[in-house]
């Protein structure tokens, strides 16, 4: 079934306090043009960042003059410069320095890689608290792990059971999971042609991958795929990054991404990229698409990148123990216990002003069902979403909500 959105126009909405994956949050800063106002110099080559616990961004970067050396850089969480720490002359071979970034909030240690041939196949640790290169917690990378440099890094803090264990991807190659100590741990199918960096939200168990190109979207410099981190499956969950850095393609190619959610001004995961487009940003875009409790399905999209013209996009629905169902469009988030007809538990997590658009139904076939929204060129902004789930003589159910930016 489809259903057509040209009736609707998200362009003015105000953006509510919850997560709406991609959308813009304005925290943005021109790394490359305030580093090089700090340091002078040519400064032309950021790669990777984390955002701290601090408030700080760390960001890998590269200066090739008056003479070339290799940095990781800390900002204030509104961009203002603060401090370098040169990396080890056992580096000075790298032609990039680190690249994407990995973080440990617990132990408070930063890691990253470059070329293997320079590094020895590790990853480099950085401890914040002593600003040094802490070559005891250094990582071997395996064999496994393709590619010529360590290009795609995460840390997720949840995985190796509660132990941590890193990501690694270069490419199109299969992603990597190995432990503190090198031990690879399995291999992950590489959804992405080209990945570029790895991002994990811990909680939601989740793997993003970020690289230029993969979406029916020309010309992306930004393209998120989603991984379900239990089974290695792609979810269908996908994004697009910030096109406003001038650029070629517009918004730059992204080369770094982490998932944080320590600053003091949010409490919502959001994504950190570095893109380097004419100059080198630094930016966060909102990172989750569902949100909020449920007492039936779980939502979800596929087709692509919520973007406008995409004629292919629809919103799912999984682990449904109904045999309808209907999805409501809305334009704002709410969070609304409710009770009969509905079965126990229940939540509505759109706002009833102005009334949400009721779609559907459709039927659920082993606990699946999906509805087609195309979406129109002319169609910005936050859309919220949720489905309602019916069965004969039985309570009503309502999935969790989700939230996604149409750009």
């Amino acid at each position: 079934m489809k259903f057509s959105l040209h009736c609707l126009s998200l362009t003015a909405l105000a953006a509510p306090a919850l997560a709406q994956l991609s959308a813009p949050t304005g925290e943005q800063f021109n790394a490359q043009a305030v580093t090089t106002a700090a340091l002078t110099g040519t400064w032309d080559g950021f790669q990777g960042v984390v955002r701290t616990t601090g408030n700080r961004y760390w960001v890998s970067a590269r200066r090739s003059a008056p003479s070339a050396s290799l940095h990781l850089l800390e900002f204030n969480d509104s961009g203002a410069y603060l401090s370098n720490v040169t990396l080890p002359a056992s580096l000075s071979a790298s032609t990039t320095g680190l690249l994407d970034l990995a973080y440990d909030p617990v132990a408070g240690v930063i890691w990253g890689g470059c070329e293997h041939a320079v590094s020895g196949r590790q990853l480099i640790a950085f401890r914040i608290s002593t600003r040094t290169f802490d070559t005891a917690v250094n990582v071997p990378v395996p064999a496994a792990a393709g590619g010529n440099a360590a290009r795609g890094l995460t840390f997720d803090r949840l995985g190796n059971a509660g132990q941590g264990a890193f990501l690694c991807v270069g490419g199109n190659s299969p992603i990597v999971e190995f432990s503190r100590t090198g031990t690879l741990l399995r291999a992950i199918p590489n959804p992405h042609p080209n990945a570029t960096a790895l991002a994990v939200d811990p909680t939601d168990r989740r793997l993003w991958v970020f690289g230029p190109g993969g979406s029916s979207k020309a010309n992306e410099g930004c393209v998120g795929m989603a991984i379900d981190l239990e089974s290695g499956q792609t979810t269908g969950l996908r994004m697009l990054g910030s096109p406003s850095f001038a650029g070629t393609p517009a918004g730059g190619n992204v080369t770094g991404a982490e998932f944080a959610s320590y600053a003091h001004d949010h409490t919502v995961y959001r994504l950190s990229f570095v893109t380097n487009a004419n100059s080198d940003w630094v930016y966060e875009l909102e990172g989750r698409f569902a949100y909020g409790a449920t007492c039936g399905g779980r939502i979800g999209f596929q087709g692509d990148a919520p973007y406008a013209g995409n004629a292919a996009w629809a919103v799912t629905l999984q682990g449904s123990p109904s045999t309808s169902a209907f999805l409501m469009l809305g334009f704002d988030a709410a969070t609304t216990p409710i009770t009969a007809p509905f079965a126990n538990g229940c939540y509505l997590h759109l706002s009833l002003t102005p009334a949400p658009v009721l779609l559907g139904g459709v039927g659920v076939t082993s606990g699946n069902a999906q509805l087609a929204i195309p979406l129109p060129g002319t169609l910005r902004g936050s859309l919220w979403m949720q489905w309602i789930e019916a069965s004969a003589g039985l309570p009503l159910r309502a999935s969790d909500g989700g939230a996604a930016y149409v750009r």
